[in-house]
């Protein structure tokens, strides 16, 4: 089951890997990005959290806070990431990640998922 969810979750990365390997990747060879995750899509969704919490500390009277606003656009997606990565110290710490190794997958693996997490779930 393991290598049919690991085939399908990468199998669009083949191409580029293969190309890697025929020459140095340059800009063009890499693929776009997607919309929601631009830079000005990503800012803008910064600066309109950043706005209503300045409106809101106005209004309230304390001093408006970045953290506040970090936890409010990305929270979400990066907390869920936080327990799968917790999951993972826990196995290791447990040494079930040989258990896991066998099993399921790789380590390698787990940790490409507890980086681009947060991309999947936002």
């Amino acid at each position: 089951i393991w290598k049919w969810f690991v085939f399908f979750c990468f199998s669009w990365l083949n191409p580029l890997l293969q190309l890697g390997q025929k020459h140095r990747l340059e800009k063009g060879d890499m693929y776009s990005v997607l919309p929601e995750d631009r830079s000005e899509t990503l800012g803008e969704e910064l600066q309109r959290c950043w706005n209503e919490e300045v409106k809101k500390a106005s209004k309230e009277l304390w001093k408006p806070q970045l953290s506040r606003v970090l936890i409010k656009c990305y929270g979400k997606s990066y907390a869920l990431a936080g327990l799968f990565e917790f999951f993972l110290v826990c196995c290791e710490y447990l040494q079930l990640a040989p258990v896991l190794k066998q099993s399921f997958m790789h380590r390698s693996y787990l940790r490409f998922c507890a980086v681009f997490w947060p991309y999947y779930f936002r």
